[in-house]
């Protein structure tokens, strides 16, 4: 049924006016009943009453209060069946994890729970990571090798990008390009990158004279060609 309540918006008068759109069946549905909500603050939300039947002020104010002590009440029941969920649920959470991780000294043991051996098709069992938790000492080994390689290798990559950075701002070598850092992820690349290594900066003259010598030879043999190959087109 949808209908609305709308009150005096000066709050001067306590006159509320009430809107209801409904059909001829919901109104036989509703026949003699009264629709009262609250919330858990014992505030009234909702109040329908379609009619039928007449009652006197004082039945409709007994009815509130009745409707507003049930709701309280009820609001006080389930926060306290969700509150108690919550604990129940949390320490269940916490056996688990001790049952399965157990105490890293290996000397606490933890106790199953006990189960009614009266209940049919229940039976108890004694699983090994239940009552030794030390049968996990092969995983905690495996994650400390982890976490132990790991802070290994990330010690290693802090060490070469910081001689990468100190020889990239080394201004004793003059104009000499550092090297430029490669992605050694790759195997290929690691094993090219650990066996080349940079040349002295004392060798950078010899090599840049060698280098124009040889372009010079190249440029020779090259004109050298040119005019063989002319010669021989005119003849």
């Amino acid at each position: 049924i949808s209908f609305g309540l709308f009150g005096d918006p000066t709050g001067i008068t306590t006159t509320v006016a009430a809107l209801i759109d409904t059909t001829s069946r919901e109104e036989l549905v509703m026949d003699g009943v009264i629709t009262l909500a609250y919330n858990k603050h014992g505030e009234m939300c909702l109040f329908d009453y379609p009619g039928g039947c007449e009652l006197k002020p004082r039945q409709l104010m007994n009815c509130a209060k009745l409707a507003k002590q049930k709701a309280v009440d009820l609001c006080d029941l389930l926060e306290t069946a969700l509150k108690t969920a919550d604990e129940k649920a949390i320490q269940d959470r916490m056996m688990t994890l001790r049952a399965l991780y157990g105490n890293q000294e290996g000397d606490d043991t933890t106790v199953p729970p006990d189960v009614d051996s009266n209940v049919p098709f229940v039976e108890m069992e004694d699983h090994p990571t239940l009552s030794h938790p030390d049968g996990l000492e092969g995983v905690q080994d495996i994650g400390k090798d982890a976490v132990t390689k790991a802070r290994a290798d990330a010690q290693q990559r802090n060490a070469e990008d910081e001689m990468y950075r100190k020889q990239a701002l080394d201004y004793s070598v003059g104009h000499v390009a550092a090297k430029v850092k490669e992605d050694v992820d790759d195997p290929k690349k690691k094993q090219t990158a650990s066996a080349t290594l940079p040349r002295p900066p004392n060798d950078f003259g010899n090599n840049l004279i060698r280098s124009m010598l040889r372009s010079a030879q190249r440029a020779n043999d090259i004109a050298a060609a040119a005019a063989k190959k002319s010669s021989t087109t005119a003849s």
